[in-house]
């Protein structure tokens, strides 16, 4: 059911009473099992797919995991499983964001395809069974017990930093000397998740990161290939587009929400970047 105020937003808080939780999910014996509504969350999903084929969405996006993968589903992503096959087991680690350290944030967030299942290795597989397992050995066990949350917090961080490892790129020794521009580009982005609703233009993101708007735009386009124009676009226009397909809010509700008094400049903006007018838009997806 869609509603008519905001897509779901499910939080940590109402299901665990730290910052992680650990679902394991094993299809061994049962059939595809039923969707889930679409939905985003506060916090990180990891999810670990130890063996079989599930399908999930991740903003309008069809993702077909296979065999032995991980996928991250970052706080804000609407997402909703769709089936898993018979044989499938997964294992599923909700994280408070205060669990997660910047450094392993900034690898989930700037991966290249985010969205993409990685594969992995025997030896990842492993790693991870065992790592996993501990950590929900712990997470079952009595709360009381002598520095159990540290030991949690700990095997929680041992196991990002594995996922992390796998989606974490090499760095060749001549790119260290751009360092610098990969920690602006990490803060830019990181503030226009938080901030796009209100920061509309490249001037207020270099105001906010104290450099200038040229510097900004040359160290981002040199760093994604897009100038920073194009990121505020993409994340307005996929929020607009989760709202549209997701709830049943007007076009110029959403362009309030958005931060936009003039619903017609927002839907000018979506139809020159969509190619499709937000009713048009509406129509075609949910069909």
């Amino acid at each position: 059911m869609r509603s008519n105020v905001s897509i779901p937003t499910y939080s940590l808080r109402e299901r665990s009473s730290c910052g992680v939780e650990i679902l394991r999910a094993d299809h061994t014996n049962a059939g595809e099992p039923t969707a889930h509504a679409a939905h985003r969350d506060e916090h990180y999903v990891l999810i670990f797919q130890e063996k079989g084929r599930s399908h999930i969405m991740v903003d309008f996006e069809q993702i077909v995991v296979q065999d032995a993968a991980i996928l991250s589903i970052l706080p804000g992503q609407v997402h909703q499983s769709l089936a898993a096959e018979k044989d499938t087991i997964a294992w599923f680690i909700a994280l408070d964001v205060s669990w997660m350290d910047e450094t392993f944030r900034a690898v989930f967030q700037n991966a290249p395809r985010q969205r993409d299942p990685i594969g992995i290795t025997p030896t990842d597989i492993l790693q991870l069974q065992v790592c996993i397992t501990a950590l929900q050995q712990v997470y079952e066990s009595n709360a009381d017990t002598p520095f159990h949350e540290h030991t949690l917090r700990s095997l929680t961080a041992a196991c990002i930093s594995l996922f992390a490892a796998a989606y974490q790129e090499p760095v060749q020794a001549g790119d260290r000397k751009d360092a610098r521009k990969e920690i602006i580009t990490r803060q830019f982005r990181s503030l226009l998740q938080q901030q796009f609703k209100t920061m509309k233009s490249p001037s207020q993101y270099a105001a906010a990161l104290n450099i200038s708007p040229a510097w900004l735009n040359e160290v981002v386009k040199e760093a994604t290939g897009f100038p920073v124009s194009h990121w505020i676009h993409q994340e307005i226009i996929l929020e607009a587009r989760r709202m549209l397909y997701y709830t049943d809010n007007t076009v110029k509700e959403i362009a309030h929400l958005l931060g936009y008094e003039d619903h017609t400049y927002f839907t000018r903006l979506f139809s020159k970047l969509t190619g499709l007018s937000p009713v048009q838009f509406r129509q075609k997806y949910r069909k």
